[in-house]
């Protein structure tokens, strides 16, 4: 019996009040955007793990992937590991 996996990479990210990804890099963020924001664990996109879209939290990755019928497997600062079951 085959079991699917998804691997997706986890990233600390600067996010605005909303929990919106801020790109610093881009010169486009506002000094006070920047006052407001704060550091998170974000999934980073991965073509293979269509939850991980967008930049999700954790917890918002998390609650898609259980909604797909995927659990954890494995968690840790850099990676989160689902199965379907």
């Amino acid at each position: 019996m085959a079991v699917n996996m998804h691997y997706a990479d986890l990233g600390l990210f600067t996010v605005d009040i909303n929990g919106n990804r801020i790109d610093k890099s881009n010169g486009v963020a506002s000094i006070n955007a920047l006052k407001s924001s704060h550091i998170d664990h974000l999934v980073i996109p991965n073509d293979d793990v269509p939850n991980s879209y967008g930049y999700p939290t954790l917890s918002e990755y998390l609650k898609a992937e259980a909604a797909d019928g995927f659990k954890l497997y494995h968690l840790d600062q850099t990676k989160v590991i689902t199965y379907d079951s």
